[in-house]
Protein backbone atom coordinates (compact mmCIF):
# COMPACT_ATOMS: atom_id res chain seq x y z
CA UNK A 1 0.00 0.00 0.00
CA UNK A 2 0.99 3.71 -0.89
CA UNK A 3 0.73 5.94 1.95
CA UNK A 4 0.83 9.57 1.73
CA UNK A 5 1.90 11.63 4.51
CA UNK A 6 1.46 15.80 4.40
CA UNK A 7 4.28 16.81 6.82
CA UNK A 8 4.93 20.40 5.31
CA UNK A 9 3.95 21.79 8.75
CA UNK A 10 7.22 20.23 10.09
CA UNK A 11 9.69 22.62 10.75
CA UNK A 12 13.06 24.09 11.67
CA UNK A 13 11.64 24.01 15.16
CA UNK A 14 9.21 21.68 15.55
CA UNK A 15 5.86 22.72 18.03
CA UNK A 16 2.12 21.59 18.16
CA UNK A 17 0.91 19.90 14.79
CA UNK A 18 4.65 19.46 13.53
CA UNK A 19 5.47 17.70 17.10
CA UNK A 20 2.42 14.98 15.99
CA UNK A 21 3.15 14.57 12.21
CA UNK A 22 7.11 14.08 13.34
CA UNK A 23 6.40 11.64 15.32
CA UNK A 24 4.41 9.70 12.54
CA UNK A 25 7.23 9.99 9.85
CA UNK A 26 10.13 8.72 13.05
CA UNK A 27 7.48 5.71 12.86
CA UNK A 28 7.79 4.29 9.30
CA UNK A 29 10.58 2.35 9.47
CA UNK A 30 8.89 -0.11 11.58
CA UNK A 31 6.40 -0.57 8.65
CA UNK A 32 8.36 -2.25 5.63
CA UNK A 33 5.74 -3.65 3.76
CA UNK A 34 4.01 -0.51 2.64
CA UNK A 35 5.50 2.24 0.59
CA UNK A 36 5.62 6.42 2.28
CA UNK A 37 5.36 9.25 0.37
CA UNK A 38 6.52 11.97 3.03
CA UNK A 39 5.46 15.73 1.33
CA UNK A 40 7.34 18.51 2.95
CA UNK A 41 8.26 22.24 2.94
CA UNK A 42 11.92 22.73 2.08
CA UNK A 43 14.78 20.76 3.15
CA UNK A 44 13.70 18.11 5.71
CA UNK A 45 16.26 17.49 8.34
CA UNK A 46 15.07 14.29 9.89
CA UNK A 47 14.68 12.27 6.42
CA UNK A 48 16.01 8.74 7.02
CA UNK A 49 17.44 6.52 4.20
CA UNK A 50 14.52 4.36 3.58
CA UNK A 51 13.61 2.02 0.97
CA UNK A 52 10.05 2.11 1.64
CA UNK A 53 10.12 5.97 1.89
CA UNK A 54 10.14 8.91 -1.02
CA UNK A 55 10.66 12.62 -0.06
CA UNK A 56 8.64 15.36 -1.85
CA UNK A 57 9.23 18.95 -1.39
CA UNK A 58 6.29 20.86 -1.90
CA UNK A 59 6.53 24.91 -2.11
CA UNK A 60 2.87 25.72 -1.39
CA UNK A 61 1.77 26.69 2.32
CA UNK A 62 -0.76 24.86 4.08
CA UNK A 63 -3.86 27.52 5.30
CA UNK A 64 -3.36 29.10 1.87
CA UNK A 65 -5.50 29.50 -1.05
CA UNK A 66 -3.35 27.76 -3.42
CA UNK A 67 -2.88 25.19 -0.74
CA UNK A 68 -6.58 24.51 -1.66
CA UNK A 69 -6.43 24.15 -5.64
CA UNK A 70 -2.86 23.05 -6.42
CA UNK A 71 -2.04 20.08 -4.15
CA UNK A 72 -4.66 17.36 -5.02
CA UNK A 73 -3.18 17.14 -8.22
CA UNK A 74 0.51 16.64 -6.64
CA UNK A 75 -1.01 13.82 -4.11
CA UNK A 76 -2.67 12.20 -7.42
CA UNK A 77 0.36 12.38 -9.59
CA UNK A 78 1.77 9.84 -6.66
CA UNK A 79 -1.31 7.34 -7.26
CA UNK A 80 -1.59 6.82 -3.21
CA UNK A 81 -3.91 4.42 -1.65
CA UNK A 82 -4.72 6.61 1.13
CA UNK A 83 -3.67 9.83 2.27
CA UNK A 84 -2.78 11.17 6.14
CA UNK A 85 -3.74 15.18 6.05
CA UNK A 86 -2.62 16.97 9.36
CA UNK A 87 -5.64 19.55 9.55
CA UNK A 88 -8.83 20.65 8.46
CA UNK A 89 -8.11 22.91 5.23
CA UNK A 90 -7.85 19.68 3.08
CA UNK A 91 -7.00 20.16 -0.43
CA UNK A 92 -10.00 19.53 -3.53
CA UNK A 93 -9.50 17.24 -6.46
CA UNK A 94 -7.70 14.40 -4.20
CA UNK A 95 -7.94 10.87 -5.84
CA UNK A 96 -7.22 8.89 -3.15
CA UNK A 97 -9.57 8.44 0.46
CA UNK A 98 -8.40 10.34 2.88
CA UNK A 99 -7.75 10.61 7.08
CA UNK A 100 -7.51 14.07 8.26
CA UNK A 101 -6.57 14.78 11.16
CA UNK A 102 -8.70 17.37 13.89
CA UNK A 103 -5.95 18.64 16.53
CA UNK A 104 -8.76 20.80 18.35
CA UNK A 105 -11.57 23.08 17.06
CA UNK A 106 -10.90 26.35 19.04
CA UNK A 107 -11.16 28.55 16.50
CA UNK A 108 -14.61 27.99 16.54
CA UNK A 109 -15.22 27.69 19.71
CA UNK A 110 -16.15 31.22 19.63
CA UNK A 111 -16.59 34.34 16.78
CA UNK A 112 -14.56 36.42 18.81
CA UNK A 113 -11.58 34.83 18.16
CA UNK A 114 -11.46 36.56 14.90
CA UNK A 115 -11.28 39.76 15.92
CA UNK A 116 -8.15 40.45 15.27
CA UNK A 117 -8.42 38.98 11.63
CA UNK A 118 -11.57 40.23 10.41
CA UNK A 119 -14.84 38.94 11.91
CA UNK A 120 -15.98 37.64 8.42
CA UNK A 121 -13.85 35.09 8.73
CA UNK A 122 -15.91 33.09 11.21
CA UNK A 123 -18.08 31.84 9.03
CA UNK A 124 -16.15 31.15 6.06
CA UNK A 125 -13.64 29.19 8.30
CA UNK A 126 -16.65 27.96 9.78
CA UNK A 127 -18.22 26.77 6.61
CA UNK A 128 -14.85 24.98 5.09
CA UNK A 129 -14.24 22.83 8.22
CA UNK A 130 -17.30 21.62 8.01
CA UNK A 131 -16.98 20.71 4.44
CA UNK A 132 -13.88 19.08 4.52
CA UNK A 133 -14.59 17.17 7.32
CA UNK A 134 -17.42 15.72 5.94
CA UNK A 135 -15.77 14.93 2.86
CA UNK A 136 -12.55 13.27 4.30
CA UNK A 137 -13.16 9.07 4.43
CA UNK A 138 -12.05 9.27 7.96
CA UNK A 139 -11.49 11.98 10.67
CA UNK A 140 -8.25 10.94 13.39
CA UNK A 141 -9.53 12.97 16.34
CA UNK A 142 -6.40 13.40 18.64
CA UNK A 143 -8.37 12.59 22.14
CA UNK A 144 -11.92 12.06 23.00
CA UNK A 145 -12.17 15.97 24.16
CA UNK A 146 -11.54 16.89 20.22
CA UNK A 147 -14.23 13.89 19.22
CA UNK A 148 -16.47 15.37 21.10
CA UNK A 149 -15.64 19.06 19.67
CA UNK A 150 -16.14 17.73 16.25
CA UNK A 151 -19.73 15.93 16.97
CA UNK A 152 -20.53 19.36 18.28
CA UNK A 153 -19.77 21.04 15.23
CA UNK A 154 -21.04 17.82 12.66
CA UNK A 155 -23.94 16.57 15.07
CA UNK A 156 -25.19 13.99 12.07
CA UNK A 157 -21.91 12.53 11.51
CA UNK A 158 -21.73 8.95 11.57
CA UNK A 159 -19.41 7.44 14.82
CA UNK A 160 -18.01 5.08 12.77
CA UNK A 161 -16.20 7.77 11.10
CA UNK A 162 -14.43 9.39 13.63
CA UNK A 163 -11.16 7.28 14.87
CA UNK A 164 -9.60 8.45 18.40
CA UNK A 165 -5.38 8.40 18.60
CA UNK A 166 -4.06 10.36 21.18
CA UNK A 167 -0.83 11.98 20.84
CA UNK A 168 2.31 10.56 22.20
CA UNK A 169 5.41 12.28 23.89
CA UNK A 170 7.35 13.39 21.05
CA UNK A 171 11.03 11.74 21.58
CA UNK A 172 13.64 14.45 20.96
CA UNK A 173 16.93 12.60 19.75
CA UNK A 174 20.31 13.48 19.69
CA UNK A 175 20.36 16.35 21.46
CA UNK A 176 22.76 17.38 24.08
CA UNK A 177 21.07 17.79 27.98
CA UNK A 178 22.29 21.57 28.61
CA UNK A 179 23.54 22.54 32.16
CA UNK A 180 21.79 25.27 34.42
CA UNK A 181 24.41 27.75 33.01
CA UNK A 182 24.09 27.39 29.90
CA UNK A 183 20.27 28.24 29.89
CA UNK A 184 19.94 32.22 28.82
CA UNK A 185 19.21 34.49 31.85
CA UNK A 186 17.45 34.61 33.94
CA UNK A 187 16.83 31.28 33.15
CA UNK A 188 20.22 29.83 33.92
CA UNK A 189 20.79 31.85 37.30
CA UNK A 190 17.22 32.43 38.70
CA UNK A 191 14.51 30.09 39.60
CA UNK A 192 11.45 30.01 37.01
CA UNK A 193 8.00 29.12 36.03
CA UNK A 194 7.57 27.90 32.41
CA UNK A 195 5.36 28.67 29.87
CA UNK A 196 5.19 26.34 26.23
CA UNK A 197 3.68 27.33 23.53
CA UNK A 198 2.15 29.87 21.03
CA UNK A 199 0.49 33.37 21.64
CA UNK A 200 -2.93 32.50 20.36
CA UNK A 201 -5.84 34.09 21.98
CA UNK A 202 -6.98 30.86 23.23
CA UNK A 203 -3.73 30.32 25.16
CA UNK A 204 -4.99 32.88 27.72
CA UNK A 205 -2.17 34.49 28.11
CA UNK A 206 -3.56 38.06 29.50
CA UNK A 207 -4.35 35.71 32.30
CA UNK A 208 -1.31 34.41 32.72
CA UNK A 209 0.23 37.61 32.82
CA UNK A 210 -1.88 39.47 35.00
CA UNK A 211 -1.62 36.46 37.57
CA UNK A 212 1.95 36.88 37.79
CA UNK A 213 1.84 40.81 38.17
CA UNK A 214 1.24 39.67 41.64
CA UNK A 215 2.66 36.78 42.29
CA UNK A 216 6.26 38.88 41.03
CA UNK A 217 5.23 41.65 43.82
CA UNK A 218 4.94 38.96 46.37
CA UNK A 219 8.04 36.70 45.49
CA UNK A 220 11.37 38.73 44.27
CA UNK A 221 13.17 35.89 43.53
CA UNK A 222 10.76 34.06 40.70
CA UNK A 223 10.64 34.88 37.48
CA UNK A 224 8.26 33.64 34.51
CA UNK A 225 9.96 31.99 31.33
CA UNK A 226 8.06 31.86 28.04
CA UNK A 227 8.20 29.86 24.87
CA UNK A 228 6.89 28.98 21.94
CA UNK A 229 6.07 30.62 18.28
CA UNK A 230 4.48 34.15 17.92
CA UNK A 231 2.16 34.57 15.57
CA UNK A 232 1.78 38.25 14.36
CA UNK A 233 -2.10 38.29 13.82
CA UNK A 234 -2.68 38.21 17.46
CA UNK A 235 -1.21 39.91 20.56
CA UNK A 236 2.44 39.98 20.87
CA UNK A 237 3.30 38.92 24.36
CA UNK A 238 6.71 40.80 24.45
CA UNK A 239 4.71 43.58 24.40
CA UNK A 240 2.18 42.82 27.03
CA UNK A 241 5.12 41.62 29.00
CA UNK A 242 6.22 45.25 28.89
CA UNK A 243 2.31 46.53 29.48
CA UNK A 244 2.29 45.05 32.81
CA UNK A 245 5.29 46.14 33.74
CA UNK A 246 7.16 42.44 33.62
CA UNK A 247 10.19 43.54 31.98
CA UNK A 248 13.01 41.84 34.05
CA UNK A 249 10.76 39.74 35.74
CA UNK A 250 9.48 37.59 32.66
CA UNK A 251 11.03 36.79 29.31
CA UNK A 252 9.87 35.68 26.03
CA UNK A 253 12.58 33.33 24.24
CA UNK A 254 10.50 33.10 21.10
CA UNK A 255 10.93 29.56 19.53
CA UNK A 256 13.24 27.34 20.95
CA UNK A 257 15.49 24.47 19.86
CA UNK A 258 14.68 21.04 21.45
CA UNK A 259 17.62 21.10 23.49
CA UNK A 260 16.97 24.23 24.69
CA UNK A 261 13.64 23.03 25.64
CA UNK A 262 14.42 20.07 27.06
CA UNK A 263 16.98 22.27 29.67
CA UNK A 264 13.74 24.97 30.34
CA UNK A 265 11.75 22.08 31.05
CA UNK A 266 14.89 20.31 33.41
CA UNK A 267 15.41 23.06 35.79
CA UNK A 268 11.77 24.60 36.03
CA UNK A 269 10.19 25.14 39.48
CA UNK A 270 7.36 23.56 37.67
CA UNK A 271 5.21 24.64 34.57
CA UNK A 272 2.05 26.74 33.71
CA UNK A 273 -0.66 26.03 30.54
CA UNK A 274 -3.50 28.43 30.96
CA UNK A 275 -5.27 27.31 27.88
CA UNK A 276 -8.95 28.13 27.50
CA UNK A 277 -9.41 25.36 25.15
CA UNK A 278 -6.95 22.34 24.07
CA UNK A 279 -8.10 19.36 22.15
CA UNK A 280 -4.82 17.41 23.75
CA UNK A 281 -2.10 19.61 25.12
CA UNK A 282 1.27 18.15 24.45
CA UNK A 283 3.33 20.21 26.92
CA UNK A 284 1.61 18.75 29.86
CA UNK A 285 2.99 15.62 28.94
CA UNK A 286 6.06 16.95 27.91
CA UNK A 287 6.55 18.45 31.30
CA UNK A 288 5.83 15.31 32.90
CA UNK A 289 8.39 13.30 30.91
CA UNK A 290 10.83 15.28 33.03
CA UNK A 291 8.94 14.46 36.24
CA UNK A 292 7.89 18.26 36.28
CA UNK A 293 4.35 19.29 38.05
CA UNK A 294 1.87 21.44 35.99
CA UNK A 295 -0.70 24.09 36.80
CA UNK A 296 -3.40 23.52 34.06
CA UNK A 297 -6.74 25.39 33.23
CA UNK A 298 -9.46 23.19 34.62
CA UNK A 299 -10.76 22.42 31.32
CA UNK A 300 -11.90 18.58 29.88
CA UNK A 301 -8.22 18.00 27.75
CA UNK A 302 -6.55 18.52 30.23
CA UNK A 303 -7.91 16.00 32.64
CA UNK A 304 -8.63 13.26 30.00
CA UNK A 305 -4.62 13.39 28.95
CA UNK A 306 -2.97 13.46 32.75
CA UNK A 307 -6.08 12.92 34.71
CA UNK A 308 -6.38 14.20 38.37
CA UNK A 309 -3.12 13.07 40.21
CA UNK A 310 -1.06 14.43 37.88
CA UNK A 311 -1.54 18.24 38.07
CA UNK A 312 -2.82 20.99 39.63
CA UNK A 313 -6.38 22.62 37.98
CA UNK A 314 -7.28 26.40 37.90
CA UNK A 315 -10.25 28.24 36.56
CA UNK A 316 -8.85 29.27 33.39
CA UNK A 317 -9.56 33.30 33.62
CA UNK A 318 -9.81 33.69 37.31
CA UNK A 319 -6.36 35.54 38.32
CA UNK A 320 -6.76 36.03 42.01
CA UNK A 321 -6.75 31.51 41.32
CA UNK A 322 -3.95 31.57 39.21
CA UNK A 323 -1.93 33.52 42.14
CA UNK A 324 -2.58 31.44 44.98
CA UNK A 325 -2.34 27.75 42.89
CA UNK A 326 0.88 29.49 41.86
CA UNK A 327 1.52 30.28 45.50
CA UNK A 328 0.93 26.96 46.92
CA UNK A 329 2.88 25.56 44.12
CA UNK A 330 5.79 27.62 45.07
CA UNK A 331 5.59 26.80 48.77
CA UNK A 332 5.28 23.27 48.40
CA UNK A 333 8.53 21.39 46.83
CA UNK A 334 7.32 17.94 48.40
CA UNK A 335 3.92 18.47 46.53
CA UNK A 336 5.52 19.60 43.04
CA UNK A 337 8.10 16.36 43.53
CA UNK A 338 4.50 14.29 44.27
CA UNK A 339 3.05 15.55 41.21
CA UNK A 340 6.26 15.49 39.04
CA UNK A 341 6.76 11.75 39.83
CA UNK A 342 2.80 10.93 38.78
CA UNK A 343 3.07 13.00 36.23
CA UNK A 344 6.15 10.91 34.85
CA UNK A 345 4.11 8.02 35.20
CA UNK A 346 1.23 9.22 33.22
CA UNK A 347 3.27 10.31 30.36
CA UNK A 348 4.70 6.50 29.40
CA UNK A 349 1.06 6.04 28.63
CA UNK A 350 1.69 8.03 25.42
CA UNK A 351 4.17 5.83 23.28
CA UNK A 352 5.52 6.90 20.14
CA UNK A 353 5.34 3.08 18.66
CA UNK A 354 1.69 2.84 19.70
CA UNK A 355 1.18 6.21 18.35
CA UNK A 356 2.47 4.65 15.09
CA UNK A 357 0.70 1.29 14.91
CA UNK A 358 -2.41 2.97 15.45
CA UNK A 359 -2.13 5.68 12.58
CA UNK A 360 -0.69 3.02 10.46
CA UNK A 361 -4.12 1.03 11.29
CA UNK A 362 -6.16 3.42 10.89
CA UNK A 363 -5.13 4.30 6.97
CA UNK A 364 -5.30 0.54 6.36
CA UNK A 365 -8.75 0.69 7.46
CA UNK A 366 -9.51 3.88 5.23
CA UNK A 367 -7.71 2.59 2.13
CA UNK A 368 -9.46 -0.85 2.45
CA UNK A 369 -13.02 0.61 3.32
CA UNK A 370 -12.61 3.01 0.46
CA UNK A 371 -11.93 -0.37 -1.76
CA UNK A 372 -14.72 -2.00 -0.92
CA UNK A 373 -17.22 1.10 -1.59
CA UNK A 374 -15.62 1.39 -4.79
CA UNK A 375 -16.13 -2.59 -5.68
CA UNK A 376 -19.53 -2.35 -4.94
CA UNK A 377 -20.10 0.67 -6.68
CA UNK A 378 -18.61 -1.04 -9.39
CA UNK A 379 -21.21 -4.03 -8.93
CA UNK A 380 -24.08 -1.54 -8.54
CA UNK A 381 -24.80 -3.01 -4.89
CA UNK A 382 -24.64 0.80 -3.26
CA UNK A 383 -24.17 3.86 -4.46
CA UNK A 384 -20.36 5.38 -3.29
CA UNK A 385 -17.09 7.30 -4.45
CA UNK A 386 -13.44 7.22 -4.37
CA UNK A 387 -11.34 10.31 -3.65
CA UNK A 388 -11.95 13.60 -2.30
CA UNK A 389 -13.58 16.66 -4.33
Amino acid sequence: MKIGIDARMVGNVIDGVGRVIQSLVTQVKHFPAHNFVIFHAGAYANASALDNVEYVAVDIKPVSVRNFFKMGAIYNSYALDVLYYPFFDLPFSINCPVALVCHDLFFLQDPAYFARRKRWRYPIIRYLARQRMERAETIIAVSDTAARQIFTLLPNLPSSKVKVVRNCLFEIAGTRQLLRNELPPPAGHSPYILYVGNNREHKNLKTLLAAFVKVAQQRPDIHLIMAGRIEGQYADPRELINAYALTGRCTHLGPVSDELLNGLYIYSEFVVIPSLYEGFGIPVIEAGARRKAAICSDIDAFREVMGDEAVLFTAPQDVDAWVATIGIMLDDEAMRQRLGERAYIRSRMFSIEEFGAQNVAVLELTAAKNRVMAQMEYEGQKPGRSGVS
